[in-house]
């Protein structure tokens, strides 16, 4: 079995060299990925990469789907692989648009919705980074790094190590 470096779930219009560029939109000239699959099936062995990064698509995803999505994506990581995501901190940017933060509410009111210029470009979830924190101990995650900028775009990211047993199964992996 080949251990690849990179899965780039979400790549949009930032795809990576040493990476598996993967997508559910195609938009030429926009969004190519190298394969059109979705972050909640992928295609790949388990135990195929050494990174999974998700960057803002996890609040593209509903409420629903995020267990799901960080089970599949923690599925394809090898022992000790990471995970990094990034999102808009949703109650950041929920206050930014109220107090029309730097006179651009137009701006928070797509970091909250999404630009929705096409199908799948629309928000369908906040995220905090209490819920994804205990989202991802919960999953099967450790070691969580937090990178948080500053409010001028709200954007939260987290990079965390899958563990080698889930919480709560002791001896699966």
């Amino acid at each position: 079995m080949s251990i690849l470096d990179c899965l780039n779930i979400g790549c949009g219009g930032r795809k990576f060299k040493n990476a598996v560029n993967i997508d559910m939109t195609y938009k030429k000239g926009y969004v190519e990925p190298d394969i059109l699959t979705h972050a909640l099936a992928l295609p790949f062995r388990s135990e195929t990469f050494k990174w999974v990064l998700a960057s803002h698509i996890i609040e593209h995803l509903p409420k629903t789907a995020h267990g799901i999505a960080l089970t599949e994506w923690r599925r394809v990581l090898i022992p000790d692989g990471k995970v990094m995501i990034s999102f808009p901190e949703f109650d950041v940017c929920l206050q930014n648009y109220l107090d029309n933060y730097m006179g651009n509410r137009q701006y928070w009111e797509f970091t909250i919705f999404g630009a929705c210029r096409w199908e799948g470009d629309e928000h369908k979830s906040g995220v905090t980074q209490n819920y994804i924190g205990e989202l991802l101990f919960n999953i099967g995650f450790t070691n969580l790094k937090w990178d948080r900028t500053d409010r001028n775009d709200a954007c939260l990211g987290v990079t965390a190590t899958k563990c080698e047993r889930l919480p709560g199964r002791l001896g699966e992996k």
